[in-house]
Order: C-alpha cells, then sequence, then structure tokens
C-alpha cells in the first residue's frame, strides 16, 4: 500500500483533530476515492462480475467515507456555502462511524410536499451519515450499471427531443402512460435482482430507511424540524410508514437510480413485443411509439405484464387511467408538454394546466410573504418548476414577468430581486 493510500485510509477509531489537520485529511481522502471509483469504473467495462466484488472493498474503505461525508455535509449545508464555516473535524469522524451495510434506527422523517393535483408527495430529511451511505452506494450504482439507452431522464431533455424527432415521422401511433406511485409500489426483489450492489447495502440504504420513514405533521417555519401531535397532547406526531416486500425510499438519489434499472424491463419487453415498436422513459413516464397500430394491444399488453412483474398487479388499474392512445401525426401529451410534428419539425409547448398551478401557487406565496427570509422558499419553489417542467431560464424570466404585473410592490421588489439573484434579467 502506498503512503498516499496510507494516508487516505489511515486510523480505525474516531479522528478528532484541528479544523487545519482534519482539512487536509478530506483533501487527501477525495483525491482517493476519486482514484478507487476511477478503477471500479474501468473493471466494470471489462468484468463487471470483478467490479462488484471490488466495490464491496470501495465501501468499506476509510477514504471513500470520509469523501461522502464531506460531499453529503456540502449538499445538506445551508446557502450560500462560501459564507459557512466547515466543520472538518466533525466530518472526519461522521466518515469514519459511517457502516455502508447497516443503516443508524433512528426514524426518517417525510417532509410533505404538495403537488399539482393537490396531493402530497413526501422526502425524506436525511441526517448527513444517512446522505452519505445514499450518494455513497448511488456513486457506484451509475458506474456498475447500464441503462436502456432511451432512459432520457440522466441523459438530458435535448436527447428525448432529437429521439422523437427520429421516429415519430414514419409511425403511426403514440401511447404513454407512467407508473403510479412508482418508488412505493417496486417490488423489493426486482430492486435486488437489477441493482449491481451488495444486497446489504441495497437494505441499508433504501429498504431500512423506507421501513423507519414517518410522516412529518407539521413542520414550523424556522428554527429546527419538530414534531407536533395532529391532535391532543398524546396524540402520535408521526405515522408509521411500516415494512413491507415493496417500496424504496423516496427521495433518495439510489432510489432515482434503482427504479431506472427496473423500469428498464419494461421498455425491453415494449420493444420486444413486435417489430417497429421504440420505447422510451422520463423516470416513471413511459412513451411507446409503433409504426404498426395494429399491434397496439399486443404492445401495451407485454407492458402490463412486465409492470405487473416488477410493481405489482395493483399497479395496473393506475397504469390503465393514465394511458393515452394517439394516431399520429395527431397532439400527444407527455410529460406535461404537448407535442406534434409540423412541417417535418417537432412542436411542443407547456401544459397550460401546470404553468397556470405553478404561477398561481407562487403568487400565493408571495402574497403570504411575512419576511425576507421566505424570499429563499420562493426561489427554491420557482426553480424546482422551472426544472421539474424544464424550463429555460427565459420562462423563468416570463414567469416572474408575469408576477410583477399582478402590481403589488411587494411582488414587484421580490420579482426584481429574483430577477438579479438568477441573473437572467
Amino acid at each position: 500500500m502506498s503512503k498516499n493510500e496510507q494516508a487516505g485510509d489511515a486510523a480505525s477509531g474516531p479522528i478528532i483533530a484541528p479544523n487545519g489537520k482534519a482539512e487536509a485529511i478530506i483533501k487527501r481522502c477525495c483525491k482517493r476515492r476519486q482514484q478507487k471509483l476511477s478503477r471500479l469504473q474501468a473493471l466494470a467495462k471489462t468484468n463487471p462480475r470483478k467490479a462488484k466484488n471490488l466495490s464491496r472493498r470501495y465501501f468499506a474503505s476509510k477514504s471513500v467515507r470520509i469523501a461522502g461525508a464531506y460531499d453529503a455535509w456540502r449538499r445538506l449545508a445551508p446557502k450560500p456555502l462560501k459564507d459557512q464555516v466547515v466543520p472538518y473535524g466533525e466530518i472526519v469522524e461522521a466518515g469514519l462511524a459511517l457502516d455502508m451495510w447497516n443503516a443508524s434506527e433512528e426514524p426518517v422523517f417525510l417532509r410533505p410536499k404538495e403537488r399539482h393535483n393537490h396531493r402530497k408527495r413526501y422526502f425524506p430529511i436525511l441526517d448527513l451519515r444517512e446522505k452519505a451511505r445514499d450518494r455513497i452506494a448511488y456513486d457506484v450504482a451509475k458506474v456498475l450499471a447500464e441503462l436502456h439507452p432511451n432512459q432520457f431522464m440522466t441523459r438530458g431533455f435535448e436527447h428525448l427531443n432529437a429521439w422523437l424527432e427520429q421516429h415519430l415521422p414514419t409511425s403511426a401511433m403514440v401511447i404513454t402512460t407512467d407508473i403510479p406511485s412508482c418508488h412505493d409500489t417496486i417490488r423489493r426483489s426486482s430492486v435486488m435482482r437489477d441493482v449491481p450492489l451488495p444486497g446489504h447495502v441495497l437494505k441499508a440504504v433504501l429498504m431500512d430507511t423506507k421501513e423507519r420513514a414517518v410522516h412529518l405533521v407539521k413542520e414550523p417555519k424556522g428554527g429546527s424540524t419538530v414534531l407536533v401531535p395532529s391532535s391532543g397532547d398524546h396524540a402520535s406526531p408521526f405515522v408509521d410508514a411500516g415494512p413491507s416486500c415493496r417500496g424504496i425510499l423516496t427521495g433518495a438519489a439510489l432510489a432515482i437510480y434503482a427504479s431506472e434499472l427496473v423500469i428498464k424491463n419494461i421498455l425491453v419487453a415494449a420493444e420486444s413485443a413486435a417489430p417497429g415498436v421504440h420505447a422510451a422513459a422520463w423516470g416513471d413516464n413511459l412513451i411507446i411509439i409503433l409504426e404498426d397500430a395494429s399491434v397496439a394491444a399486443l404492445v401495451y399488453a407485454a407492458v402490463e405484464y412486465a409492470v405487473a412483474d416488477n410493481f405489482g398487479m395493483d399497479v395496473l388499474d393506475g397504469l390503465a387511467r393514465r394511458k393515452q392512445e394517439t394516431s399520429l401525426p395527431g397532439v400527444f401529451h407527455y410529460c406535461g408538454q404537448w407535442y406534434a410534428m409540423k412541417s417535418g419539425k417537432l412542436v411542443q409547448r407547456i401544459d397550460a394546466n401546470r404553468s397556470g398551478v405553478a404561477m398561481l401557487k407562487v403568487g400565493m406565496m408571495i402574497s403570504d410573504m411575512k419576511s425576507t427570509d421566505d424570499l429563499e422558499k420562493i426561489r427554491r419553489t420557482i426553480i424546482g418548476y422551472v426544472i421539474s417542467c424544464r424550463h429555460d431560464p427565459k420562462t423563468l424570466k416570463e414567469y416572474l414577468e408575469e408576477v410583477i404585473s399582478y402590481g403589488a410592490a411587494k411582488v414587484s421588489d421580490i420579482a426584481v430581486a429574483l430577477i438579479a439573484t438568477e441573473k437572467i434579467a
């Protein structure tokens, strides 16, 4: 073992060091982690089985765990990072205490977020070690796993548009649908089969955390996160998510990649059902382009079988409710946008309902603002809509200009500040 390796993987017990020394340790660990990841990536191309075995040593490496803890802290730290005092010593200790094989026993709190359909989606509030464990496992999964070439959420929106422009002109029908409650209904056996990571790591990152997840009833403005009873002095402050043979932790980085690998089976099943079938996905949103419309029933039956096998029979009703068949060159809806081919070019527009709901919610947040501290929350909300709807900065500026048109001084001041912050004016 080289001196650099010894420095990166040094010490078997907790390190309590001054910030200067701990900072140097973290820098060496980050460099060593990248070297190990590059070696793993090279081996994955030549011998996937050996690469999976090597991943066990990767997860056990102290340098990897310390570098992972530092990355997790950077993601969890309040913004802007340049104004933060980095607790290097605490980060080193957290990395050394991190166990990639076993999650902690503390509850994982789920924060509610309202969706466009007024239902709620819950995202986890992870502590430093849970966040580090998730990111380290995610980095290895990206190296070892191979997605379907038509899974575009990890590749970018422009690739989806290019794929549509290639296949729509020569096809007769489009089928779109999406898998309801994808992360909550996914079969754990499919995750264990398709994600090339050690089973104990998958269990610790995605399954143990899911079973310990509790729904946050109320999160007060400012200060630390607390649980508040829903009613009465002794009411339970949370709802137990409960153990199951299905479901993984929504919001975890590894969960996104795990679901992509399982959804890959559905795309393969659709394309194997008949000639001239082109299947793609953006997350759990499926789109199937058929050169021959007469095979639509056969292809959809193959999709149903694959969905039932990987997510459960009870998901099929929701899948059918979301299904839309469009004869080309008609206009079809996919991922919050409308598409059509006109004069040989792909034309798209944002779903008016989605952008309308977004603007209404932003307007209400601005009118209800109580202090300048709410500005950052409003900014994150708008950026979130831009990302989820895949809008560009120009669209964001149009959103803000529409808010300005409300005429209220408070609305105008906030919108101008946001435009200045994003540097898109």
